[in-house]
């Protein structure tokens, strides 16, 4: 199918997802460069400003959960309201007939939903709606067992690989998506490194990094 055949609508909605993937897997890699890379890093963040750093790492966690648990959501609500999910953007391609084999989609979608179920119950005990319970039981030192690292890598490549295929369904395949290469969190990291500490002027750093690079 080539992508001047779809209509404005459907043009939205998979811009849309695009603007939300992408979005989730730059968020991560800020989240791995800063606070998965070292122990290292970690002790820097720690130095400078323990409290702040410490309230963005849980911040950052807490969006990708809650993006994921958004995008693995139903195409639409009992109420028929639409949802811009991985669900959606399956279902519009089956819509069009393009050949492409959608029952391996919707298998791979199932995958994605069976790894995402703790996910799923953080999202809306937690960062969706205050359940009362769930909440009470954290503050008495009996929470769910938390999401690990591996489980969202894992359910980012799932999310990648859907995506993609939609994509190249669609005849938009230019659009590949990957977990991005900027080194948004690793500069911030270098930068702290180099100040020392929080009160050091900046400057001195990035003028440092300049002369490493070569230039005058």
């Amino acid at each position: 199918m080539k992508e001047t055949d779809m209509s404005r609508e459907d043009k939205d909605v998979l811009r849309g997802l695009q603007h939300e993937v992408l979005g989730l897997l730059f968020h991560w890699r800020i989240f791995i460069q800063m606070y998965g890379a070292s122990e290292e890093n970690i002790d820097v963040l720690k130095g400078v400003a323990d409290e702040f750093f410490g309230t963005v790492q849980q911040l950052l966690w807490d969006h990708v959960l809650l993006t994921i648990g958004k995008l693995t959501d139903p195409a639409e609500t009992l109420t028929k309201q639409e949802n811009l999910s991985v669900e959606k953007a399956i279902n519009l391609l089956s819509s069009h007939e393009t050949g492409f084999e959608i029952k391996d989609l919707k298998a791979k979608l199932e995958t994605l939903r069976e790894k995402c179920r703790l996910i799923k119950k953080i999202r809306h005990k937690r960062l969706a709606h205050f359940g009362k319970e769930y909440m009470i039981d954290r503050l008495s030192q009996t929470p769910l067992p938390g999401v690990n690292r591996t489980t969202v890598e894992e359910s980012l490549t799932l999310i990648i690989e859907i995506m993609n295929a939609v994509e190249k369904g669609f005849g938009t395949a230019k659009l590949i998506y990957s977990l991005p290469e900027r080194p948004v969190g690793e500069d911030l990291i270098w930068y702290l490194k180099e100040s020392g500490s929080y009160r050091e002027v900046r400057d001195k750093a990035k003028n440092k990094k300049m002369k490493d690079l070569g230039f005058k």
